[in-house]
C-alpha cells in the first residue's frame, strides 16, 4: 500500500535581472516562505479527485473555486513524465497564506504557478521506481517545461530557485549556480501593487534591450557590461539612436548592479547596508530609465526608509503589475506596521529551504468551515 506522500515547494521573487532573464542574460532569484504543499494520500483513502485548501488562522479551508490553472499545471506535469492518472489523483492542494492568516492575495497567484510544478514533479517523480533522485535543476526545468506547456510564462531562475531555495544566480547557457547565504540576511516586504498600477510593456522593453547588445557589440569589442571600465561602455552610447540611448544605460547599469550584488552575497559577512544601497540603485533605473512603476513608489520607499529599510527595488509578478519590494533586514515588523499605515498592503517574507519530500500516516485535515 502505498503511504501518504506530501511535497512542497517555496514561491519565489527575482531580486535582479528580471527583464534581462528573458533575454537569456543572468538573473538573481531566492526562495522566500510561502510554501504550495502537495499531498498524494494512501492508496485506500477516500478523496476527492481533487482538493484545493488554503491556509488560513492556522488551518485549513477548501477552496470552494480553485483557479483552473491548478488542474493545467497537475496534468502537464503528470503528462511530461508519463505518469500514469492514477499515480497523481486523488490530491490535495494547500495554498499558503497572505499575511496574519489572511488569503493569499489574488493580484500574487501568478507567483504559486512554479512552486505548484516544482512539489508535482517532486511528488510523481517519486513514485516512479523507475527514477533516480533528480537534482534541483532537473526538477526546476521539468517545472519549467510543464509550465510552458500549460501556457503559463515562468523563468529558469523562478523554478530553480523553489526547487533549490536560499538565493541562486542562473546563468542561462551554463550550469546554474546555486549559492547559500552565509551572512544574515533577514526579512523582506513585499508590497501588493494596486488594482490600477500600470503593467508596463516588457516586451518592448526587452526588444529595447536586444537591440541595445548588438548595438553595442559593434563598437565594444569585448563587452563585460559589469566590468571595471564603465567608461568605454558608456562611451559606446553616443552614436545609439535617441530612442535607444535610454534604455541602453539602463541595461549597462542594471548589470552592473547585478554584479555588485552577487559580489555582496559571495561574502561571508554580508554587508545589508550595501546590499540595500544596489536595491535602491535598481530601483531608480528602472523608475528613471524604464519607466516601471510610478510616482507613489517613491512616497512608498521613502516611508519605509524612514521604518528602518535597507533598500528598495522593483519586482515583476507573472503576468501582472510591477511592485515593490523592501529590505527590511531587522526592521520587518516596523516597516510592515509603517507602512499598512500609509494604506499599503504588504507581506513579510523571509528566505527560505527549497523543495522538500515528506512521508507521514497523518493525513492533512481541512476545517469544518468552506470559503
Amino acid at each position: 500500500m502505498r503511504r501518504p506522500l506530501q511535497t512542497s515547494a517555496p514561491v519565489s521573487l527575482c531580486l535582479a535581472g528580471g527583464y534581462q532573464a528573458v533575454l537569456g542574460l543572468d538573473s538573481i532569484w531566492i526562495a522566500v516562505d510561502r510554501r504550495v504543499h502537495l499531498l498524494l494520500p494512501a492508496d485506500d483513502a477516500e478523496s476527492e479527485a481533487l482538493i484545493v485548501l488554503k491556509e488560513s488562522d492556522g488551518g485549513l479551508v477548501r477552496v470552494d473555486d480553485p483557479p483552473a490553472e491548478i488542474e493545467r499545471i497537475l496534468a502537464s506535469v503528470a503528462k511530461g513524465l508519463e505518469a500514469e492518472p492514477e499515480e497523481v489523483r486523488p490530491v490535495r492542494i494547500v495554498l499558503p497564506a497572505g499575511e496574519d492568516g489572511e488569503p493569499w492575495p489574488t493580484e500574487l497567484d501568478g507567483l504559486l504557478h512554479a512552486p505548484l510544478a516544482v512539489a508535482a514533479v517532486t511528488a510523481i517523480s517519486c513514485l516512479d521506481e523507475r527514477a533516480v533522485a533528480a537534482s534541483a535543476e532537473d526538477t526546476a526545468e521539468a517545472a519549467r517545461r510543464a509550465l510552458e506547456a500549460a501556457s503559463l510564462a515562468a523563468l529558469e531562475g523562478e523554478c530553480l530557485a523553489c526547487a533549490s531555495g536560499g538565493v541562486c544566480k542562473v546563468s542561462p547557457g551554463e550550469d546554474s549556480l546555486v549559492e547559500t547565504v552565509s551572512g544574515a540576511l533577514g526579512d523582506f516586504v513585499l508590497c501588493l501593487p494596486e488594482a490600477d498600477e500600470c503593467r508596463p510593456a516588457y516586451g518592448e522593453v526587452a526588444a529595447n534591450a536586444g537591440r541595445v547588445i548588438r548595438e553595442l557589440g559593434r563598437s565594444v569589442s569585448v563587452l563585460d557590461l559589469g566590468g571595471p571600465d564603465p567608461d568605454t561602455l558608456f562611451g559606446a552610447l553616443q552614436h545609439l539612436e535617441n530612442d535607444l540611448a535610454a534604455p541602453a544605460y539602463a541595461h549597462i547599469r542594471l548589470c552592473q548592479v547585478q554584479d555588485q550584488m552577487w559580489n555582496v552575497f559571495d561574502d561571508p559577512l554580508l554587508d545589508q547596508d550595501c546590499f540595500g544601497e544596489l536595491l535602491d540603485d535598481q530601483r531608480e533605473v528602472c523608475q528613471q530609465y524604464l519607466g516601471f512603476g510610478s510616482a507613489t513608489y517613491e512616497e512608498i520607499a521613502l516611508a519605509a526608509k524612514q521604518a528602518g529599510v535597507r533598500g528598495s527595488t522593483i519586482v515583476h509578478l507573472s503576468a501582472g503589475a510591477p511592485t515593490l519590494l523592501c529590505y527590511a533586514a531587522e526592521a520587518a515588523e516596523d516597516v510592515v506596521a509603517t507602512l499598512r499605515q500609509h494604506g499599503v498592503r504588504c507581506i513579510r517574507l523571509s528566505r527560505d529551504a527549497g523543495m522538500e519530500l515528506v512521508t507521514s500516516d497523518e493525513p492533512i485535515q481541512e476545517d469544518e468551515e468552506d470559503s
